[in-house]
């Protein structure tokens, strides 16, 4: 090969740098959605007059708690660890558990007891099969001191909320979303707490 300038293959280098500094950015974007789309929950509730109570991230998981003006809680976690990999998120998308919790006190800590004795019991079976997420849909009862929590997990592409070219979050399409899945956990608790 002749070290002879050629401008074709000069333009040539040029388009793949291009194309490399754009599959790079891929890269960076597909590992930002998660913190994006939290970002997006946040402004959600904050928007609706919810108070953020807690915001800790482990490196894998995402964790968001929030309280209204009732002092119930709304529990978001997300964990995203599968859906920041590139050829993972181009194949079936940006795949994230999504975790979604209410949380209320109840006096009776015997009944809440009763509550989590009976979850624990129907828990024994099926949770995490699937590359480590926990069935979607199946609620589970917990309790932290006099507060008893319900939540269940959604397996949702983190990509129809967040747009990858903009990194902007549909909010109102994120709120009703979440919306949705706080009245069914809501729901199953006090009914259970009944």
């Amino acid at each position: 090969m002749s070290l002879v300038h050629d401008e074709a293959l000069e333009n040539r280098f040029i388009e793949l740098v291009t194309q490399s500094w754009q599959r790079y950015e891929q890269f960076e974007r597909s590992g930002w959605l998660d913190d994006v789309f939290m970002g997006g929950v946040i402004t959600a509730h904050l928007q609706r007059g919810y108070f953020l109570l807690d915001c800790t991230s482990d490196g894998s998981s995402h964790y968001l708690m929030f309280s209204d003006q009732n002092k119930d809680r709304y529990i978001v976690r997300m964990d995203h660890r599968l859906g920041e990999d590139i050829l993972f998120s181009k194949t079936v998308g940006h795949l994230a558990g999504l975790y979604v919790g209410f949380s209320r006190p109840f006096p009776d800590l015997s009944r809440i007891m009763r509550a989590v004795k009976t979850e624990i019991k129907s828990d024994l079976a099926g949770a995490g099969r699937v590359a480590g997420f926990q069935d979607p849909g199946v609620m589970q009862i917990d309790n932290e001191g006099t507060f008893a929590t319900c939540q269940t997990m959604l397996l949702i592409d983190v990509g129809d909320y967040v747009d990858m070219a903009t990194l902007k979050v549909d909010i109102e399409k994120l709120w009703s979303h979440l919306s949705a899945a706080y009245q069914s956990v809501q729901k199953f608790l006090l009914g259970i707490m009944a």
